[in-house]
């Protein structure tokens, strides 16, 4: 099994991660000048139908994860099974297409490609599990892969082949198969030996313990597909996807915390915890008070008509901000959880560790969100407020609720976790502050509205640059600390 460098391994997906923002807000450029509002909130809809069928799935690549990152060798097993599962999945799919006049159900084309999505999500997220613990850096690379080649297939779709939505869903299908390509390719070690029903068996007979794990994030991605069926339509939507796909960039602190789980597993790194900790926070919060400084410049990118949601973005920033360092303790009291090991009575003793409380922390976030989401698209409606106001306080519930769980969680892992990191705080959130209003101010000089897309996203990165450069000029002068950190940073980069 390939070896393991934590801050190597976390630097090399978080770097491919901040160059997919890049070409995921390319992406999203090229989807949001190419489709409607409403358009844009039906290829939502369409991508949670597709995760939903996609729930089986984690009833396998739970314990996928933890039995390779343990030396098993369950690589044809894991993916032989989850392939034959696909076929509920896709039974999933059919059904969920034709509730309540989904629009995906209209066009035989829309539907055969939409469809087609499902098989090739069992595949591709079964070989990323294997992935994510065998040779996690890897990740990094598969994800450039299929970033570049979503970007070219995207162009040559919409732009050239004019073929609107299909297009966008097809260009997602390419993109996906060449990400399981490359990620069957670098976990190839973990197919040795032939297909055994025993791991099978005994992945299905602890299901209840994913299922539960699973179902918060099903939830949790909901939420659109609640809107939709509140409203009946796609506009509201598209409108808040628009500003979440901007404010899903903070998230993307986190994964410098990608490597813990599989070291956290195989036993020790507990001291990693706080430094991961520290450095998701020193980059989340700078990223989080960007987001929120620029919010309309970042929503005119994708299409004038995005700027009314500028206020929702500036708190689904914070609320990413705060999902990153949430999914960081769920990592560290999961990891560090050896209740399913415990011989005799494991049913009881994963009733009482982390594996369960995790998930059920998680649930409560999922049904009182998915439930504020539902009341207040439908009094919204109702009270025939607007879109943006609608989102306004879809997006305020989030962030309330996501801070609530956290704290809940934090409790549960110690507050010992972050030692060394609360000292640093001030720091980065003052350093942050400067930042923010240094690019605020820039922003209305050196842009408006009636620029080109291109000139205005080249200035536009000029800002961030400019910003990153106060952010970490500023935090290099007010803490020592700060320039031994930045040193550690850039050494993970470095041979």
């Amino acid at each position: 099994m390939a070896a393991i460098a934590p801050r190597r391994t976390g630097a090399v997906v978080f770097g491919a991660r901040v160059l997919s923002i890049v070409t995921g807000l390319l992406f999203i450029l090229m989807v949001t000048h190419a489709l409607s509002t409403s358009q844009f909130g039906l290829l939502e809809v369409i991508t949670d139908i597709v995760v939903f069928s996609t729930y089986p799935l984690g009833v396998i690549n739970f314990w996928v994860s933890r039995d390779t990152a343990r030396g098993k060798v369950v690589g044809r097993s894991a993916v032989t099974s989850n392939m034959f599962l696909s076929i509920l999945g896709v039974a999933i799919f059919v059904v969920l297409a034709f509730v309540r006049g989904n629009a995906v159900a209209s066009s035989v084309t829309l539907f055969a490609i939409a469809l087609m999505l499902v098989p090739i999500s069992y595949w591709y997220s079964t070989v990323n599990a294997l992935l994510s613990v065998h040779f996690p850096q890897g990740a990094g690379y598969t994800l450039l892969t299929a970033e570049g080649v979503k970007l070219l297939s995207a162009y040559l779709l919409l732009y050239v082949a004019r073929a609107g939505l299909p297009g966008v869903l097809a260009s997602l299908a390419v993109s996906n198969l060449a990400q399981g390509a490359l990620a069957s390719y670098l976990v190839k070690d973990t197919f040795a030996g032939s297909f055994s029903f025993g791991p099978w068996k005994e992945w299905v007979r602890s299901a209840w313990l994913p299922a539960l794990n699973s179902t918060p994030y099903i939830l949790g991605i909901a939420d659109t597909y609640v809107a939709f069926l509140v409203t009946g339509g796609y506009t509201l939507t598209g409108y808040y996807q628009a500003a979440f796909t901007v404010a899903a960039i903070v998230g993307y602190c986190g994964y410098l915390s990608y490597a813990l789980y599989p070291l956290l597993l195989r036993g020790g790194a507990e001291r990693m915890i706080g430094l991961l900790f520290d450095f998701t926070m020193m980059l989340g919060i700078p990223m989080a008070v960007g987001v929120a400084a620029l919010s309309p410049q970042l929503l005119y990118l994708l299409s004038k008509k995005y700027i009314v949601t500028s206020t929702p973005l500036e708190i689904l920033a914070f609320s990413a901000l705060v999902v990153a360092f949430s999914s960081l303790i769920d990592t560290s009291l999961m990891g560090k959880d050896t209740s399913d090991l415990v011989e005799g009575s494991k049913f009881r003793s994963l009733l009482r560790g982390n594996l369960f409380f995790v998930p059920m922390a998680n649930l409560l976030y999922g049904a009182l969100y998915i439930t504020s989401v539902a009341a207040i698209a439908h009094f919204g409606t109702a009270a025939s407020l607007s879109y943006p106001e609608i989102i306004d306080y879809w997006a305020a519930a989030q962030l309330g609720l996501a801070v609530l769980v956290a704290l809940i969680k934090l409790r549960r892992l110690g507050l010992s976790a972050l030692a060394g990191v609360k000292s640093s705080l001030l720091y980065y959130i003052v350093s942050a502050v400067v930042m923010g209003a240094a690019v605020y101010e820039a922003a209305p000089l050196l842009l408006n509205f009636s620029m080109t897309a291109v000139n205005f996203g080249l200035r536009l990165a000029v800002i961030v640059v400019l910003g990153g450069a106060v952010y970490f000029g500023f935090l290099a002068a007010v803490d020592a600390k700060a320039r031994e950190r930045l040193i550690n940073i850039s050494g993970a980069f470095l041979p």
